[in-house]
């Protein structure tokens, strides 16, 4: 797996991770992470003030706590106190998730981020930082020209969808018409392929999940398109892209 390969290299490494939401990012990094030092922290929509104290939070929970630590108020003072403690933890990953939350609060912190890498700290310990979030448009947009981190990216991770060749897995009873039906229902997004009960028919899935009030996934469809008329509104929805991202 890319993510693994990439972290199991000795050196450094800025890992930009996307795809759209429910796609399963977040798991496959936690997995690649495995067995490694990993400080693990999921931006919520607060101010950035509140995500920096609850990240540096996590950073005490994976390092233990520092004085230093709790002193800090400035994101790249806490990127360098990082970096340092990964000179005895060598190859620690330090995993953003929802970073786009971040920079709507700080617009400053990609370039902070920049400075951090172009300083050569994170080189020391092979610090492994992974920035995530499902706004397929602007994480691309992290790795333009025009973007702070453009040509400091180790690795772009685009997770998509799980091809057909993979449903088996979740319905083993399934004949090959009943996959392909399935495919075209629910597609290759693993959480929606989970939910389902791999010993009920396609039908009772659909009516399970989808057409009974209490369907885990009744309000999905609304939730999607609320979300790309959102992204629309506010300018930040690529319509140039490519198909199928």
């Amino acid at each position: 797996m890319a993510a693994e390969r990439e972290l199991d290299k000795r050196s450094a490494s800025l890992v930009v991770a996307y795809g759209r939401r429910r796609i399963g990012k977040s798991r496959l990094l936690r997995q690649a992470a495995v067995g490694r030092n990993e400080i693990y922290f999921q931006a919520t929509r607060v101010s950035s003030v509140l995500n920096m104290e609850q990240f540096k939070l996590e950073v005490a929970r994976v390092l233990g706590p520092s004085p230093v630590l709790a002193s800090l108020d400035n994101w790249e003072s806490i990127f360098h106190f990082v970096a340092e403690a990964a000179k005895a933890k060598p190859g620690t990953v330090v995993t953003i998730d929802e970073v786009l939350y971040l920079v709507d609060q700080d617009s400053a912190l990609l370039s902070v981020l920049q400075r951090f890498w172009d300083s050569g700290a994170a080189r020391a310990g092979n610090l492994k930082i992974i920035l995530c979030g499902s706004a397929v448009a602007q994480m691309e947009d992290l790795l333009a020209e025009t973007n702070p981190l453009y040509g400091r990216v180790t690795l772009r991770l685009e997770v998509r969808q799980l091809p057909l060749r993979d449903l088996p897995g979740f319905f083993l009873e399934y004949s090959a018409e009943q996959l392909t039906e399935t495919y075209a229902i629910f597609g290759g997004v693993p959480y929606y392929l989970t939910l389902s009960d791999q010993h009920a028919s396609l039908r009772e899935n659909v009516i399970n999940l989808l057409l009974t009030e209490t369907g885990t996934l009744i309000d999905e469809p609304n939730t999607l398109l609320l979300r790309k008329r959102v992204l629309h509104k506010l300018g930040i929805m690529n319509l140039a892209r490519k198909p199928g991202t």
